[in-house]
């Protein structure tokens, strides 16, 4: 690590310590599409590909940055090549969540595994990789039998970290184009339980690769989704 990335690192220490807080963290996150703000939820992409009929979107999320501005950049890497997706500046010590609208081929991304990546003032804060691929077609995460998007609530107003524990627990059934047909809540516990409405419209986001014949049967998945801090 280099000078400048110590400096920022005791920096961001110092800050969450002298103000009884813990410093930022990072996290990221891909959304197959924009969320619905009329909704509580969002569709989060286990892959992306390089052309969405809609805009994919590529959001970051922070919280509590010290009181100076901070350069928050998105970077795509794959085999030696850094591209810069996101850049912006940003002075707050609240939470902060992002997005930005996504099209990888845009930023000449091509098909195959990139690592992307979140960095503070050139400090790297998180890493995930992707697959991104040319279509669905063609993409390793469009199985049958595998999920490619999960739907998500969104963390409720009001609600204490301590407070925000529980799961849903789901049987989806989902159609020949690989889309949730119906949805059984087999349990909703902890803060899920209050949050009947949300789980059942993050449910229905699920989506599963499409099958060959427009016509197969129904296919269903029981799957768990745990809410904690």
């Amino acid at each position: 690590m280099d000078t400048r990335a110590l400096l920022l690192s005791a920096l961001l220490s110092l800050s969450g310590a002298a103000a009884g807080r813990p410093p930022p963290h990072g996290h990221i996150e891909f959304l197959w599409e924009a969320r619905d703000p009329a909704t509580q939820v969002r569709p989060v992409a286990l892959g992306l590909i390089l052309q969405p009929d809609r805009p994919h979107q590529l959001c970051w999320k922070s919280s509590r940055f010290p009181e100076a501005d901070v350069t928050v950049r998105l970077l795509a890497e794959r085999d030696g090549t850094t591209v810069t997706l996101v850049e912006e500046t940003v002075a707050a010590s609240a939470l902060i969540v992002r997005c930005h609208p996504f099209e990888p081929a845009r930023h000449g991304l091509s098909a195959g595994e990139h690592e992307v990546v979140l960095t503070y003032d050139g400090v790297e804060i998180a890493r995930d990789p992707v697959e991104i691929a040319a279509d669905l077609a063609s993409a390793g995460f469009h199985r049958r039998d595998a999920v490619f998007v999960q739907g998500r609530t969104n963390y409720p107003a009001g609600v204490a970290p301590k407070d925000y524990r529980g799961h849903f627990l789901w049987t989806l059934t989902f159609g020949a184009d690989g889309r949730v047909i119906d949805v059984e809540t087999v349990e909703a516990e902890g803060i899920a339980a209050l949050m009947r409405e949300a789980g059942d419209q993050a449910a229905r986001l699920y989506r599963i690769g499409a099958a060959d014949d427009d016509a197969a049967a129904p296919v269903r998945f029981r799957l768990r989704y745990d809410l904690s801090p």
